[in-house]
């Protein structure tokens, strides 16, 4: 619920709409306390027969975090780097993004400016619910509820 609130928002966002799970597994493998889970992956299946890949946590060998989605015109594939790759128009084109000093580091800016009253919240309470629904989804797919 907390590393695997970034992605499963991101996913949202690139993907345009809601996911369901088809599968989910943590890291370690079987662990039901959730302060214990260090990693989670997940297959979902989204809008217009869209499938996505997530993939996030703080054990991966350079603290890998991935976000795949294939849909039938385009697909991108994110590990929260300064490029995004973009399958669009029959061709892989690499998007650059520009430098990102740290993975987190325009949220916390952005955040910042919210509560100095400089910008609006990007994301509200109803956007923050339904990234939440998702990872709930996972959890429980995960430890075999649903």
């Amino acid at each position: 619920m907390d590393n695997g609130s970034h992605a499963a928002d991101l996913m949202r966002f690139f993907a345009g709409g809601e996911f369901e799970v088809v599968g989910a597994q943590f890291r370690p493998a079987g662990m039901t306390d959730l302060d214990k889970v260090v990693d989670f992956s997940a297959l979902l299946c989204g809008p217009d027969k869209m499938m996505g890949y997530l993939e996030a946590g703080g054990s991966h060998a350079g603290g890998r975090a991935l976000i795949e989605i294939a849909g039938q015109k385009q697909s991108i594939v994110y590990d929260y780097g300064d490029t995004i790759r973009w399958f669009r128009n029959g061709n892989w084109e690499t998007v650059q993004l520009g430098k990102i000093p740290s993975r987190f580091h325009r949220q916390a800016e952005h955040f910042l400016d919210c509560l100095e009253g400089k910008t609006a919240c990007r994301v509200d309470v109803a956007e923050a619910q339904k990234t939440m629904v998702v990872l709930d989804r996972i959890r429980r797919k995960a430890l075999g509820l649903a």
